[in-house]
């Protein structure tokens, strides 16, 4: 019984830390999102392509450099999609 209430409590300490992530995770994104709108509204006043190959892969590179538990695959995966819903931001469709 002992064991199981620190097991719960333990659980519940690093689920709150996770929560806690989560909600700095989606933070960061909006920021993410809303600069990613004025670098949108910026090409089309210059009538550029809202793609950047390149530098999505530059950023996805430099990603899984820095990644230190996530594998490359996952890593990729997750930025593409984060950019891919930026480029929706910016009237792309993806």
């Amino acid at each position: 019984m002992k064991e199981k209430k620190l097991f719960e409590k333990e659980l519940g300490v690093i689920r709150n830390k996770i929560d806690n992530i989560d909600d700095r995770i989606i933070n960061l994104l909006n920021k993410r999102g809303i600069l990613a709108q004025k670098i949108g509204n910026l090409k089309r006043k210059e009538n550029k392509d809202i793609q950047h190959p390149q530098r999505e892969e530059e950023i996805i590179k430099r990603m899984k450099k820095k990644s230190k538990i996530l594998n490359h695959m996952n890593i990729e995966k997750i930025w593409k999609e984060i950019m891919d819903a930026c480029k929706l931001i910016q009237g792309l469709k993806v």
